[in-house]
């Protein structure tokens, strides 16, 4: 199982967020360096939400069923502990009639969230094929073939194929020097630039909210509620990245 935390959004006290941002000391965007701003910046905004918007840990197991709960495993286990006993009969029964009752429920709770969801979406078509009883996801692995021309069967071979190719391809190049530096004649088009927080603002506000959330945490549904509170925020770190000629090193990282 692998463990993990997220953020309880339906809970959130998005009120109270807003108030904080709102009336947070801003003042350190414009005497720190860009980077430091940059970075204070995003945790600030982090430290809110930790205050403001629940968390809690999701433990992602690896299963066939996803109905498989706690309550289902504990009956199995109960049900191999009687095993070859006399009332190992008993317990199949008890074990059978447990898992057929947690697969109900799971049937039911899909279906609820369906019927929240716009027909058509792309959750929704995932969770009309598995109340069909399809195969949401392939868990067959077929024979691969490695670069001799060998043809690889066994799932440790495959594991191991999949982890030399991978370790081969997903490695970070070499660090190079792509610090951005405005020229002079560019910097002269740039002096009409003129950022406003209306144009932040819209920005924020259009933030797609089923896109993964990147290293620093805050979500785009964050950003897209407090948006009126760190519009103008957002529009001095612009106005300064255009003005100094420099890009956050923050922006410039690996992800």
């Amino acid at each position: 199982a692998i463990s993990r935390y997220g953020w309880c959004y339906k809970k959130a006290d998005w009120g109270s967020l807003r108030y904080e941002l709102g009336h947070a000391d801003w003042s350190f965007i414009f005497t720190t360096p860009l980077d430091n701003a940059v970075c204070k910046l995003e945790q600030k905004i982090l430290d809110s939400c930790l205050r403001h918007i629940p968390r809690r840990q999701f433990m992602d197991r690896k299963q066939e069923h996803p109905w498989l709960n706690d309550a289902c495993r504990q009956a199995i286990r109960n049900k191999h502990m009687h095993e070859n006993e006399s009332d190992y009969s008993m317990h199949c029964n008890r074990c059978s009639e447990v898992l057929l009752s947690e697969y109900h429920k799971y049937i039911a709770k899909i279906r609820k969230e369906m019927k929240a969801l716009p027909r058509g979406s792309k959750k929704w078509w995932k969770i009309n094929s598995i109340l069909l009883h399809r195969k949401s996801k392939s868990c067959s692995i077929p024979a691969l073939r490695d670069e001799s021309g060998t043809w690889i069967l066994d799932a440790q071979s495959k594991a191991n194929l999949f982890a030399d190719v991978w370790s081969s391809k997903f490695s970070l190049p070499a660090s190079v020097d792509d610090s951005w530096v405005i020229s002079a004649s560019t910097n002269s088009y740039l002096q009409h630039v003129n950022i406003r927080s209306r144009h932040a603002l819209k920005i924020l506000k259009t933030l797609d909210v089923s896109k993964a959330t990147g290293p620093d945490e805050i979500s785009a549904r964050v950003l897209r509620n407090v948006a009126s509170e760190i519009a103008w925020v957002v529009k001095v770190i612009a106005r300064r990245i255009l003005a100094e000629g420099h890009c956050p090193e923050k922006g410039r990282q690996h992800h």
